[in-house]
């Protein structure tokens, strides 16, 4: 499902989840698919892992995301924006 901004499903949960717990903080990969797409879920880590490193390419070639270290990422104001906008 695409949504008017050109992000698909996967991409929006990953962005959501830099919105929540107020103050944006840098979070990894594994932080990230804990929280998309948590154990509980029948989701393997894998899985959930790989979704992550898709979805964070295109947020970060659309400075939606900056990549602080390596896997570790954090929102961008514009991010913070287009976010708010949109979900």
């Amino acid at each position: 499902m695409k949504n008017p901004n050109g992000l698909n499903a996967k991409e929006a949960r990953v962005l959501a989840a830099f919105l929540r717990r107020g103050r944006p903080t840098p979070k990894t990969i594994a932080e990230l698919a804990k929280e998309c797409w948590g154990s509980g879920r029948g989701m393997t880590t894998a899985r959930a892992t790989s979704w992550v490193r898709n979805s964070l390419r295109k947020l970060v070639d659309n400075s939606i995301l900056i990549q602080v270290e390596r896997g570790t990422y954090q929102i961008t104001d514009f991010g913070r924006k287009l976010a708010h906008s949109i979900l």
